[in-house]
């Protein structure tokens, strides 16, 4: 249940992070390494989470074959 309840701020914490991170690079007047750093953690935490995602099912596949 416990696990559920914080799926969602998962999710929510990258673009956050991205925003704060962003909003400094852009007070420095450095938008083209932003939009490079945005791009790169999005990309980090997409693979992450789609891997693990993929590897639950494979997982549960496996269980069934049993």
């Amino acid at each position: 249940m416990g696990e559920l309840i914080f799926e969602p701020y998962i999710r929510i914490f990258s673009p956050q992070l991205i925003v704060i991170l962003g909003s400094m690079f852009l007070t420095f007047g450095t938008s083209k390494i932003f939009i490079l750093v945005f791009v790169a953690v999005k990309i980090f935490f997409e693979i992450i989470f789609n891997y693990q995602r993929l590897l639950d099912i494979g997982d549960t596949m496996e269980k069934l074959k049993q």
